[in-house]
């Protein structure tokens, strides 16, 4: 990670070739998609819709690999502006506003505007080889993979027969959801009940905290719940790493110029007041 001046004047001389950066906006589909119960639409976020060469080059590729998708993009002004118009009533939009992190502005956004919407959402610094809606079945209101990562707490024993791979955390930079789906209003509505722990707290480490609350700690909590109390049959598992087809777009670290990764910092609340 690269979080001190030294650090990241490196950085910047390193990706010298990456510059000037490049302008990345909506995209239609271009060809008709299948009938699905999941809207034909990905949505991405990022704090500016600039990025370098490689990495613009590279979520070009993305979309020419998904010609039946719809691109949004939403920066973060446009984001703030979403979550303000749909949600500035609700707990979830006070904590959208008070948090700390662009990264938890970021996961609580995908959550609320795909249960909204509807549609897949992937993080704009991954990007996956085979094209998104080829992981889903028309008839499917869901679509999760898993982490190689373990997870340290074991699934309810339900829970431990149905899910795949009951064993790992479940991915959140990328999903997809038909609009409405219960799985989601519920970790929209297990953000709200568990953010009073984190308040008034400076958190020596911060990013596992966000990990925890609004990332794959407490998305993985309410999928397993999820498969607990329902059979889970709408929803499709696509393996580790949607089958392996995860790969990480080159020199996308100019990201990490305007500002150092989240992970980075130490001693600092993830809610301010």
């Amino acid at each position: 990670m690269h979080n001190s001046l030294e650090q990241r004047i490196a950085l910047a001389c390193r990706l010298k070739e990456e510059f000037p950066l490049q302008s990345l906006h909506d995209r239609p589909a271009l060809r008709a998609a299948q009938a699905s119960a999941i809207p034909p639409r990905c949505f991405q976020t990022a704090e500016i819709r600039q990025f370098g060469r490689s990495h613009h080059a590279t979520l070009r590729d993305l979309r020419e690999r998904n010609p039946d998708l719809e691109f949004l993009l939403f920066d973060a002004t446009r984001r703030d502006a979403y979550m303000a118009e749909r949600w500035g009533d609700h707990p979830i939009g006070n904590l959208y506003r008070r948090s700390r992190f662009g990264a938890m502005r970021a996961d609580i956004f995908r959550y609320c505007i795909i249960f909204d919407q509807g549609g897949f959402y992937l993080d704009i610094n991954k990007l996956l080889l085979q094209p998104i809606q080829t992981f889903v079945q028309q008839s499917n209101l869901g679509l999760i993979s898993y982490e190689s990562n373990w997870c340290q707490l074991p699934a309810p024993p339900i829970a431990s027969n149905r899910l795949l791979h009951p064993d790992r955390y479940v991915v959140q930079w990328c999903f997809g959801f038909s609009a409405g789906h219960e799985l989601l209003g519920q970790m929209i509505n297990n953000i709200c009940l568990h953010a009073p722990h984190y308040e008034g707290k400076s958190l020596d480490n911060p990013g596992e905290a966000i990990r925890s609350l609004t990332g794959p700690g407490l998305f993985t909590k309410t999928v397993r719940d999820h498969f607990e109390n329902q059979t889970g049959h709408e929803i499709n598992q696509a393996g580790i790493d949607f089958h392996h087809q995860l790969r990480c777009p080159a020199e996308r670290e100019v990201m990490y110029l305007r500002q150092p990764h989240y992970k980075t910092y130490r001693n600092q609340p993830i809610l301010i007041n």
